[in-house]
């Protein structure tokens, strides 16, 4: 079993939308899984829900397919809420300049 066998992308449906959880490390190994999420709570109608309480890493081909999410969600008139990012991965997205894109406070 390598490293990269247990996903770290999991979609939940709620009473309200669907749910994006990520755990773990998200980087470009799980580029076309998290993509294909991506594009399940862009085709939902509800608000989208990403819940980042147990990802440790994410890498810049991760953050790509998060902001691109945003900005569709953004153009459908969705709600958005992103959450349970610990300061590692904070300071991550802000170095990466991803921050405003993704909704956060500066």
């Amino acid at each position: 079993m390598s490293e990269h066998d247990h996903s770290p992308i999991k979609v939940k449906k709620r009473d309200e939308g669907l749910e994006l959880v990520l755990s773990g490390r998200v980087d470009i190994f799980f580029a076309e899984e998290l993509h294909a999420a991506a594009r399940m709570l862009e085709d939902d109608s509800g608000p989208v829900h990403i819940t980042c309480t147990d990802a440790e890493h994410m890498d810049t081909a991760a953050l790509q397919i998060l902001v691109a999410l945003k900005r569709s969600i953004d153009e459908q008139g969705r709600k958005w809420n992103l959450s349970g990012m610990g300061d590692e991965l904070l300071e991550t997205i802000h170095l990466s300049g991803a921050a405003s894109a993704l909704g956060l406070a500066a």
